[in-house]
């Protein structure tokens, strides 16, 4: 049998990134064959990895990656922030970023992308080895691509990377273009106009202003009712309208009376880590919002 020396312990540990006890175990296990025992760690991780798979993934960061005329945003998930903020995650992060703008794929093809192979590894084993790895579940959760040929667009990347947005348009001036990709991140829009709200959203919105103005309603003529009403629903929808918000720079103009009339918002994309997923709450708007000023 091989004697197993610190030098080819050192050797193999960088090679994979596996810990000192696991490396030294897959030599002596492989008679040290370096090749078995990069095979022999592998097929561990991948227990490993299939071990963590029921756990929670909420932290992670956003990558917003331009290339070849295609503008990718991805949301890399992680358990901790401290996995998230490793290089090695970063690095792989970037790479996913690549392959999907290679793949050229929409947003839903999300599984088939994973089965697909890139330097000669399906995508799934690549996350379930990098699992193994970092000792935490990562997962790849989502991603949009736009084509950008002959469009304008300007991309916003929080500094804690919790937060990405890319928006898309036509003959808008590139400075407020920034400007308004970071009042997406800010405010956090759902819609782009009011003609995006679906006529079932805004009745189911009426509903619930009449329900919690009905005492303020009582003494009312009917016609007076329906105009309290629906002034309620227009400001709540509103809010929630990227074209009616105030501008986060000077509140006294909303965002559609800052274009010219040639210029077109044509679409937008907001990714924060984790939402949706139950997860430690923190106040991103407070920070954005403080990078604005700035």
């Amino acid at each position: 049998m091989k004697k197993i020396d610190i030098e080819d312990i050192k050797k193999l540990r960088e090679m994979t990134g596996a810990g000192l006890m696991e490396v030294k175990k897959a030599l002596e296990h492989t008679e040290g064959n370096f090749e078995q025992a990069i095979k022999w760690l592998r097929e561990s991780g991948l227990i490993k990895a299939a071990k963590k798979s029921n756990r929670i993934a909420s932290e992670g960061a956003i990558f917003i990656l331009n290339f070849k005329n295609k503008l990718l945003i991805l949301e890399l998930n992680s358990e901790t922030d401290f996995v998230a903020e490793n290089n090695l995650f970063l690095s792989f992060g970037n790479k996913l970023a690549k392959y999907l703008i290679d793949a050229n794929l929409s947003s839903d093809k999300l599984n088939e992308f994973k089965e697909k192979n890139f330097d000669g590894e399906k995508i799934k084993d690549q996350i379930a080895n990098f699992t193994a790895k970092l000792g935490e579940k990562i997962d790849l959760r989502r991603f949009n691509l736009f084509d950008v040929n002959n469009y304008q667009f300007a991309t916003y990347l929080h500094v804690n990377k919790k937060i990405g947005v890319i928006v898309i348009a036509k003959n808008i001036e590139q400075n407020l273009l920034k400007d308004i990709a970071m009042q997406i991140a800010a405010m956090n829009p759902e819609y782009l106009s009011i003609d995006d709200i679906s006529i079932e959203k805004q009745q189911e919105e009426y509903q619930i202003a009449k329900n919690e103005l009905k005492d303020v309603l009582k003494s009312k003529p009917d016609n007076i009712k329906d105009k309290i009403i629906k002034g309620r629903v227009n400001k709540i929808l509103s809010e929630s309208v990227l074209e009616e918000q105030s501008f986060v720079k000077d509140n006294s103009k909303k965002i559609k009376q800052l274009l010219a009339k040639d210029a077109k918002i044509i679409s937008f994309i907001r990714y924060e880590v984790g939402e949706g997923i139950e997860k430690k709450i923190e106040n991103f708007k407070e920070e954005v919002m403080k990078q604005i000023k700035k």
